[in-house]
């Protein structure tokens, strides 16, 4: 971390020079992961899960890593309390054809104002050791505003989507018909 004085003598000299050293140090976090080793976060991307996740209600602020392949469905939720806890995450959207949950107006409230655009909606994933049994939990995805950047798991409203769906399953399936 460079030293307050050092920051503003750049300042005074130079604000254009002394912006980029200032914001790389205060900005972002060094995050050392058990899964994708050292890694910066610009703070702005932490998002914040006032309530955890059901089974995680003590960690509550977590950034998301994308997968290098831009065409994959899958990203990760990593916690930043915990270099050990991230979960698998797949767009719905593109696995459950004509996927279109509505969730209870109170718990979207609680993420905070913002348009339908401004939310992201991914789903969990388990993978287990046959992989032909990977699942995803289609009835309690994860809801991100992405302007306040709070998030929680919220179930969606009636019983039109499982909470284990077999995404390998249901892709062998749809190739068949």
């Amino acid at each position: 971390m460079y030293h307050k004085w050092y920051i503003l003598l750049l300042l005074r000299l130079d604000f254009r020079l002394a912006r980029p050293f200032y914001r790389e140090e205060v900005d972002k976090m060094k995050l050392v992961t058990s899964n994708f080793g050292e890694i910066n976060i610009p703070d702005d991307n932490i998002i914040n899960f006032e309530k955890g996740i059901p089974g995680f209600e003590k960690h509550t602020k977590y950034v998301i890593i994308n997968d290098e392949d831009k065409d994959s469905p899958f990203c990760w939720l990593q916690s930043i309390e915990d270099p050990d806890l991230a979960f698998t995450l797949v767009n719905p959207y593109l696995v459950y054809q004509g996927y279109d949950p509505k969730f209870p107006e109170g718990d979207i409230a609680r993420l905070g104002q913002a348009k339908p655009e401004d939310y992201s909606v991914l789903s969990i994933v388990i993978i287990p050791e046959n992989i032909e049994e990977i699942r995803t939990n289609l009835m309690a995805p994860i809801v991100i505003n992405l302007k306040t950047k709070k998030a929680g798991q919220i179930i969606t409203e009636g019983d039109l989507y499982p909470v284990k769906y077999y995404i390998f399953k249901e892709l062998q399936e749809n190739k068949a018909k």
